[in-house]
């Protein structure tokens, strides 16, 4: 894991994910920050447009959501670990 303008982050572990698929599958994926009233701020994730990769691939297809609330959640510990 990079962090910017610092190097590799202090404590960081690293792995990697390869996963080669053959054809490409077009989705929308919308990213919304915004301030959170009692402080913070608060992500909105939206993966959408996943029809033809459900068709082509369904197990895969149905492995989004968990997949993203995984990582957001791995992403959420990394930041309370920073504060």
């Amino acid at each position: 894991m990079q962090w910017p303008g610092t190097g590799a982050h202090p404590g960081a572990r690293s792995s990697t994910i390869r996963l080669t698929i053959t054809r490409t599958f077009d989705s929308r994926l919308t990213i919304t920050l915004r301030p959170d009233p009692a402080g913070g701020t608060l992500l909105t994730l939206i993966h959408e447009q996943l029809g033809e990769l459900a068709a082509a691939m369904p197990q895969v297809a149905e492995n989004v959501g968990p997949g993203w609330e995984a990582t957001l959640g791995k992403l959420a510990g990394v930041l309370a670990r920073e504060a």
